[in-house]
């Protein structure tokens, strides 16, 4: 599935592009575009390597699924892998988004629906004043509402320990050992998640990256002080 959104300076927004309209879009410097990919097929391969002209190292990891959150800088654009989390059957599973920041372009890539993402998607189709801003404050805005979901998770987490802490002096050793044990085992997932995410932004809050514009990098400063916080918390 592609949803696709298109603002010009003078006000002008287009949702649901076609490639040739995209085309257009991105000659228009002063613009944005933005691309978001759930479960890219073929076509929407071609999109990123014909319209796009990313490079095709991009396009594998982009199908692919990483191991870790990184940063990597082509010529025209920034490439970032970064994970969000959710519980299935259970268990805390990292679900990645992959992101190419251009000048006047940003593409969204995900295998499966990431709660965060869609709700961005939906404060822009109500013409939410940040796609205005730019590509690299869109960008902002994504990246922060997948990083802020990571909290009802840690208070969980949190309100679980909590109740095994009351719960030691009359459960069985045994019960409680397998539950600490499935604690500790999402807290080293939190660990791994929360670690490479933190040197990505602290990267990006140095303002010295292209793409992204010295009066917005103060706002990944703003993700990073809670990634601090989580991982304190962790």
């Amino acid at each position: 599935m592609i949803r696709s959104y298109c603002y010009t300076p003078d006000g002008a927004f287009e949702c649901g592009l076609k490639p040739d309209q995209l085309r257009g879009a991105l000659a228009h410097e002063d613009g944005l575009v933005w691309v978001d990919i759930e479960g890219p097929e073929d076509s929407e391969i071609e999109l990123l390597l014909e319209v796009f002209e990313l490079h095709p190292l991009t396009v594998e990891d982009c199908i692919m699924p990483n191991v870790r959150p990184k940063l990597e800088d082509f010529e025209r654009y920034l490439f970032v892998v970064l994970q969000g989390l959710k519980r299935e059957d259970g268990k805390l599973k990292n679900v990645e988004l992959d992101v190419c920041l251009g000048k006047n372009f940003l593409i969204t890539v995900r295998s499966e629906p990431i709660k965060s993402v869609d709700e961005d998607c939906a404060r822009v189709e109500r013409k939410s004043p940040i796609f205005k801003r730019g590509a690299d404050f869109l960008f902002y805005a994504i990246a922060d509402s997948l990083i802020d979901s990571y909290f009802p998770i840690l208070d969980e987490v949190e309100a679980r320990v909590d109740e095994l802490e009351t719960r030691l002096l009359s459960d069985k050793t045994q019960i409680i050992l397998k539950e600490l044990l499935n604690v500790y085992s999402e807290l080293m997932v939190l660990r791994r998640t929360l670690t490479p995410h933190r040197d990505i932004l602290n990267r990006i809050n140095r303002a010295d990256l292209p793409f992204i514009k010295p009066a917005n990098a103060i706002y990944f400063r703003d993700i990073y002080d809670h990634l601090l916080r989580m991982s304190d918390l962790v």
